[in-house]
């Protein structure tokens, strides 16, 4: 069975793939599915203290979804 580390870089790559989709369904998708590997990590081995969901929110405020258009949000 797969650890829970396993699943938090999953959701972590599923976030930026979200972040760096030009589709906002497909983007979406891959938000909700970051989403749901980070619920079963903490499932498997609950984190101390608050999940960070900021940088998800975050993402899905930043990007830009003009047809063409290819802004992935930039760390600051």
């Amino acid at each position: 069975m797969p650890s829970a580390k396993y699943y938090r870089n999953l959701a972590q790559l599923c976030a930026h793939l979200g972040a760096s989709s030009i589709d906002p369904g497909i983007g979406e998708r891959y938000f909700k599915m970051a989403l749901g590997h980070r619920a079963k990590a903490e499932e498997l081995e609950p984190s101390t203290g608050r999940i960070n969901l900021d940088i998800f929110i975050s993402d899905i405020a930043d990007i830009d979804h003009t047809p063409g258009a290819r802004s992935v949000p930039t760390e600051s």
